[in-house]
């Protein structure tokens, strides 16, 4: 899933979308403004900076599997092509996390 089509995918649903790139500073000033919904694309290092970075945590965070472990959108069966997850964005389940770290195998 290519980052552009999704976020033309999510314009499409009604999703109002503001881009940021993780390999710069700006998507921290990003995380403090006021959102409905934080949608993370890529992988799971860049679902872990957004969460660590998001002053909010009332704020749902939804994960979208465009990166290549992907296993935290994996473990949640989070998966498909941005056409089909887009218009479910703001519909998705949301799942508590009651740890803030994991360890894996």
């Amino acid at each position: 899933m290519r980052v552009d089509s999704l976020e033309a995918a999510l314009s499409r649903s009604g999703c109002l979308v503001t881009a940021c790139s993780k390999h710069d500073d700006s998507y921290k000033a990003a995380l403090g403004e006021p959102w409905d919904l934080v949608a993370v694309a890529r992988c799971d290092v860049t679902v872990a900076k957004a969460a660590r970075h998001m002053p909010d945590r009332s704020v749902p965070l939804a994960l979208l599997p465009t990166g290549t472990a992907n296993n935290v959108a994996h473990s949640l069966d989070l998966l498909g092509e941005a056409e089909e997850i887009a218009p479910i964005c703001r519909q998705l389940p949301h799942v508590r996390s009651t740890s803030d770290s994991a360890k894996g195998p």
